[in-house]
């Protein structure tokens, strides 16, 4: 497989080898390869802005914005990217082009790239279920996920929903000292500990500014819960080291 980014010549990646008939085009800046949507789409487009990534996330319509806050609160992605490359290889005999929607960095180390569609009727083409089904066949061999996410599985249950709305706003949040001191204190001597308790000692004396310090720890996934379920007081959650992973497009030559 050749990757090539912009300024830098094909085989810049020699990790991942030639032997994948697969060319991967990348933004030179690290971040998203297309950040402007044609005038002639209907659907509402934005750029996401997440510290998880450091890159702006374009998305074009709300089920791929709902996909950006979903990643950007689950404490399992480490890092993610929408709009973040360009697919050459053939389908066929035919030489087709896939800019997927997006692609993660999971906590395991799995790659997943993929689409974002409202249902299944955005796979009605068989053209187009043909083009990708090629794709993700040659994802498979590179190691990598190829996913197709609907906007029912993204939203998931009604207090996922109600989570991801309250952790978002909040993904910015400023972490002071103490509060690193705080937690790493936590860390070493609770084995179990829940949301409520967290939150009254990673500072006591100001309770909003400390819960807006707990969801940040959980969208930077040093603190885990069951999000499926809605986030209290009394939620069991576990704190985590730092992952030190990083995605082979962010890496340069």
């Amino acid at each position: 497989m050749i990757v090539t980014q912009d300024g830098l010549p094909p085989g810049a990646f020699e990790a991942w080898g030639d032997d994948v008939p697969l060319t991967i085009y990348l933004s030179n800046a690290g971040g998203p390869l297309r950040t402007l949507f044609g005038m002639a789409h209907r659907h509402v487009f934005a750029i996401n802005r997440d510290p998880k990534t450091g890159w702006p996330n374009p998305t074009e319509g709300m089920t791929e914005r709902a996909w950006c806050m979903r990643c950007a609160t689950d404490p399992d992605v480490v890092d993610y990217q929408t709009q973040p490359m360009r697919l050459e290889y053939m389908s066929g005999n035919t030489l087709v082009s896939w800019i997927p929607d997006y692609w993660i960095l999971w906590r395991s180390g799995q790659i997943e790239i993929g689409e974002v569609k409202v249902d299944e009727s955005g796979l009605a083409d068989p053209v187009y279920q043909i083009k990708l089904r090629d794709g993700f066949s040659l994802l498979a061999q590179c190691g990598w996920l190829g996913q197709v996410r609907y906007r029912k599985g993204i939203l998931g249950t009604v207090d996922r929903q109600v989570n991801v709305g309250t952790i978002y706003p909040d993904r910015s949040a400023t972490i002071k000292p103490w509060h690193v001191t705080a937690f790493h204190r936590l860390k070493g001597s609770a084995a179990d500990l829940c949301f409520g308790d967290l939150v009254e000692k990673l500072d006591p004396e100001r309770p909003m500014q400390s819960q807006a310090v707990a969801h940040r720890l959980i969208c930077m996934g040093r603190v885990r819960a069951n999000l499926d379920e809605l986030l209290t007081e009394d939620s069991s959650v576990t704190l985590h080291d730092r992952v030190w992973a990083v995605s082979p497009f962010r890496v340069r030559a």
